[in-house]
């Protein structure tokens, strides 16, 4: 049996889940409120994406007006998904590769 640490041992299970279509000045009070840096972007149940303080404040630079964006304008998109089965050694290695690209 490996003595390996696992994702499941150290991840959290709590996050700031929002929808693609949800104004961009309300999901940043959400975060604000919840003291969160980023939030999930689910259709239905499934990950698609997610907004970050980055992608919020990428609206100040845009031709984008801050009061009528929604999520989707901004949000970045795919997520990044490891088994929480998987040690972190492995799940460092998977983020190394993505993040280096």
């Amino acid at each position: 049996m490996s003595s390996a640490v696992t994702v499941r041992e150290v991840m959290t299970r709590e996050f700031v889940g929002v929808s693609e279509g949800d104004a961009v000045v309300e999901t940043v009070e959400l975060l604000l409120d919840e003291g969160a840096e980023c939030a999930i972007v689910l259709r239905g149940r499934d990950p698609v994406g997610m907004l970050s303080e980055r992608d919020a404040l990428s609206l100040v630079t845009s031709d984008t007006d801050p009061a009528t964006a929604t999520v989707s304008d901004v949000m970045s998109d795919g997520v990044i998904q490891i088994p929480s089965d998987e040690s972190l050694a492995a799940a460092a290695g998977v983020m190394t590769v993505l993040f280096l690209v």
